[in-house]
């Protein structure tokens, strides 16, 4: 009698111990580039970070466009340094090509030169420049930031020839952490208009983008009043101004009696459901059993 043993294909120990290896160092590196990129809240920190999304993504030039909240038009955000010329306040509708196909796409899109040379007028101008340069391909992914803007992440090389599995999966998990960056970059833009201006209520305008958006047009007579001339109070109002600008889930902890319904109050007051009632909810009052259903609902 004979026995023939079969090995199942992808069984052998050391295949195995390779992909989880190469699984790790992949988790490692995103990690890494996303605990650097997490600080990021000016156009100024994000160009000094290039040489690491390089390093993660292998692109040879980077760009990011962002349109208005209406999508009516859509500009240039940042670019990284190079010789591309193109203008930063250079508007585009979003209603070309570029902007739909990018938005209607769930996968990072190719865009090969002959692509972009042949219907230059269907891309941003910089795409021309930097294929000039001696990139061969754009890869695009459209992303939202804080669920209001349509943003676009454009990535050109020189030597790709197809989006390899490594790539997308690479985009697609830098995109969120890239999502936040941004939208820390325009509450930190908004945060410093409202400054120098003396207008904490006002809305930045950065770059040329987002114009006439309206948000944070309040009164300051109606604004919550929290008690306080002090530095640190003084940089808590900012601070809690600049948050009310995000779509994000706000913890705010504290004693009994040190202010949190204020906080609170100012938080909604300058934020985009300021029209909407501010719901308030006694979660003291709730048994811990029930305090999930209570507030999730109860599946």
């Amino acid at each position: 009698m004979t026995i023939m043993q079969h090995t199942a294909v992808g069984s052998d120990p050391q295949a195995i111990y390779n992909r989880i290896q190469q699984r790790e160092i992949e988790q490692l590196a995103q990690i890494a580039i996303q605990q650097k990129m997490a600080p990021i809240h000016t156009l100024a920190a994000l160009d000094l970070l290039q040489n690491e999304i390089q390093i993660f993504l292998g692109q040879n030039w980077l760009s990011l466009f962002i349109a208005d909240n209406r999508e009516v038009n859509y500009s240039l955000l940042f670019q990284s340094k190079n010789k591309a010329k193109t203008s930063k306040n250079e508007s585009r509708s979003c209603k070309d090509t570029f902007f739909k196909d990018c938005i209607l796409s769930a996968e990072p899109i190719l865009f090969r030169a002959s692509e972009i040379l042949k219907a230059d007028k269907s891309f941003p101008a910089s795409f021309v420049h930097v294929i000039q340069e001696g990139n061969k391909a754009i890869v695009s992914k459209a992303f939202r930031v804080h669920d209001h803007y349509w943003a676009i992440l454009s990535l050109g090389y020189k030597r790709l020839e197809h989006i390899d599995p490594q790539l997308e999966y690479r985009i697609k998990n830098f995109i969120p952490q890239l999502g936040i960056s941004i939208g820390n970059i325009l509450m930190h833009e908004r945060s410093a208009h409202a400054a120098l201006t003396n207008m904490p209520s006002s809305p930045a305008q950065p770059q040329g983008f987002l114009q006439n958006e309206g948000y944070g047009k309040k009164s300051e007579a109606s604004e919550p009043q929290m008690i306080g001339e002090s530095d640190l109070i003084q940089a808590i109002k900012s601070q809690l101004k600049m948050v009310a600008l995000s779509e994000m889930n706000l913890l705010i902890q504290g004693e009994s009696g040190t202010g949190k319904e204020v906080a609170t109050q100012i938080i909604h007051h300058f934020s985009l459901r300021s029209a909407r009632p501010l719901i308030k909810v006694n979660c003291a009052a709730i048994a811990p059993t029930f305090i999930e259903s209570e507030l999730f609902g109860h599946e």
